[in-house]
């Protein structure tokens, strides 16, 4: 009998769903909790493992049946990996999720996970698979928000189709440069303080903003968007285990 597992990612815009058949990724998605449903039906999982930034994974719960086991992640789960973060009840568990998958992809290597989503957080673990934290500052939507909503006079834009250039000749031109490349360099300027601290550190880039920021970066960065969900397994595997 295959053991399946599912592991669930709901963020703050979208929540998705990988299918493991042991540590191989088979299937991804994105969608309700009807599909989860509709996953555990199809595959009869040995459990669901699961983590939330927003608190609404209630409507996920109630909709599986009692026996199928169901771990979510919280600050105080075993994981496989050593936590040195000082306040862990405050941390966004995905982020604990993305460095545990980056664990899994680079063992024994510094990693800097950056994660770029609604927030753009960055995150350090090292060889010996201690997570020691990061930080995190608005994300590409965000600073757009930020601009019209403490303004009289700045619109709202949306994340342009092509690199802006770097000199706008308009107002909105000027948005968009100025979002896109304090976006760019902050990425770039971090990843080379952790590199000039940690040696042969391994940049990975995920989120839903990550393919797009990807092309446009100076530094070599590995594109990983299903990072949450290889480290949810991993974390699934550990409790197994």
């Amino acid at each position: 009998m295959a053991n399946y597992k599912i592991a669930v990612d709901i963020g703050n815009t979208r929540a998705k769903m990988g299918i493991f058949l042991g540590d191989e990724l088979i299937e991804k998605s994105e969608g309700s909790p009807d599909l989860l449903v509709k996953h555990v039906e199809k595959y009869n999982p040995e459990g669901v493992v699961l983590v939330s930034v927003t608190g609404n994974e209630i409507p996920y719960l109630e909709l599986l049946h009692k026996n199928i086991k169901v771990l979510k992640l919280s600050y105080d789960t075993d994981l496989p990996i050593e936590m040195l973060y000082e306040s862990p009840e405050t941390l966004g568990m995905d982020r604990i999720a993305a460095v545990v998958g980056a664990s899994v992809l680079f063992p024994k290597t510094n990693a800097l996970v950056i994660d770029a989503g609604s927030c753009i957080t960055f995150d350090f673990i090292d060889e010996k698979g201690q997570y020691h934290g990061g930080a995190i500052s608005p994300g590409w939507r965000m600073r757009y928000r930020a601009m019209n909503a403490f303004t009289a006079r700045l619109p709202m834009l949306e994340i342009p189709e092509h690199t802006p250039d770097l000199t706008g000749k308009t107002t909105t031109e000027a948005m968009h440069s100025g979002v896109f490349y304090s976006l760019k360099l902050e990425i770039e300027g971090i990843i080379r303080m952790y590199a000039d601290k940690f040696p042969n550190l391994q940049s990975i880039l995920t989120g839903g903003d990550g393919p797009k920021l990807q092309k446009t970066l100076k530094i070599p960065v590995e594109l990983h968007p299903e990072l949450v969900l290889l480290g949810l397994n991993r974390i699934w595997s550990y409790h197994v285990e």
